[in-house]
């Protein structure tokens, strides 16, 4: 090994402890500066999705504690009417097949609040009549993890993309398939925002491992405007934030 005097070892661990706290400082700094940034995006993103773009809008009281006045052109909807909703198939893990020979399938480890992970992948092999097509996901899909929904950066909620298909639902995963009342990115809105994490919170207050069940994702009722003006938030939203 090289071998510097007893003296110069000293200084090289004085810089390095220099240099060490100067990047500490710098990495806090940064972590503080991203979570205010991601504070301001949940609030555009609230704003928008529970009030619209018009600050001069009359409003209505929505009826709904979390989610207080609304716009009075707007609806209140559960969102089980304005979504297909599909949860995943319980394949036996005995049964899953090594390699590439197989179809991947969406566990609940692969959604994240940043898109899919394909990290951990197993596999089914389908047969000729297999019944499983209902499961199978389509690019614009919105996985959502059911079990713990909300996580340190948000809800394990995405939008399917093409390179997240051919793959099918295992259970545990639940799959929202717009109607033609909902766009799909609104909907990934409502979801990733301050609104289904105040909905669900008393639901899993006081419960170790939060799951939502199907009928719970059905119950979350949303402010719903008509189509072209969910289209006009998004817009807004992607310029903003």
């Amino acid at each position: 090994i090289p071998l510097p005097p007893p003296e110069e070892q000293a200084a090289i661990v004085r810089y390095l402890n220099y240099v060490d706290r100067r990047v500490r400082r710098y990495v806090r700094a940064k972590k503080k500066l991203i979570k205010l940034l991601e504070e301001q995006k949940q609030a555009i993103i609230h704003r928008a999705v529970t009030r619209g773009l018009d600050p001069d809008v009359p409003l209505k009281d929505s009826g709904v504690p979390w989610l207080g006045m609304i716009p009075a052109h707007w609806e209140v909807q559960r969102l089980g009417y304005a979504i297909r909703l599909q949860t995943g198939f319980p394949f036996p893990s005995t049964e899953f097949v090594q390699g590439e020979r197989g179809i991947r399938l969406l566990r609940g480890i692969n959604v994240t609040p940043s898109g899919i992970r394909w990290d951990e992948v197993v596999r089914w092999q389908r047969k000729p009549g297999d019944g499983l097509d209902e499961f199978a996901l389509e690019m614009g899909d919105i996985a959502l993890g059911m079990d713990r929904p909300i996580v340190g950066s948000g809800a394990r909620a995405t939008t399917i993309q093409l390179n997240d298909t051919p793959s099918l639902l295992l259970q545990r995963v639940a799959r929202l398939r717009p109607t033609e009342r909902l766009d799909p990115a609104f909907l990934l809105l409502l979801l990733c925002g301050r609104l289904f994490r105040d909905y669900i919170a008393p639901i899993f207050t006081g419960i170790s491992v939060p799951h939502l069940s199907p009928q719970q994702i059905k119950g979350f009722r949303v402010p719903l405007p008509e189509l072209k003006e969910q289209q006009e938030i998004i817009r807004q939203i992607e310029a903003e934030a």
